[in-house]
């Protein structure tokens, strides 16, 4: 890939089996979500929402999930 393409990232945030949040670098991106629970109870197929950010952001919130990510392991490894 050459150095002046600019990769395309979505972060989805999914907590207790429902996305929370989708986020992208790009205008140029669909997100489409199949959630077969959802479906079998009669729901669509396709979620096109979330939020379209610069990569700057995109990174700071890839960096707080990930923080988020190591907190909720070191909780699981010691329990109190």
């Amino acid at each position: 890939m050459s150095k002046s393409k600019k990769l395309k990232k979505v972060i989805i945030s999914v907590s207790g089996g429902v996305v929370q949040n989708v986020i992208t670098n790009s205008e140029d991106v669909q997100v489409i979500l199949f959630d077969w629970d959802n479906i079998g109870e009669g729901d669509g197929a396709e979620y096109n929402f979330g939020s379209i950010v610069s990569d700057e952001e995109l990174k700071e919130k890839l960096e707080e999930y990930e923080k988020e990510v190591e907190e909720e392991h070191e909780k699981n490894k010691n329990p109190q």
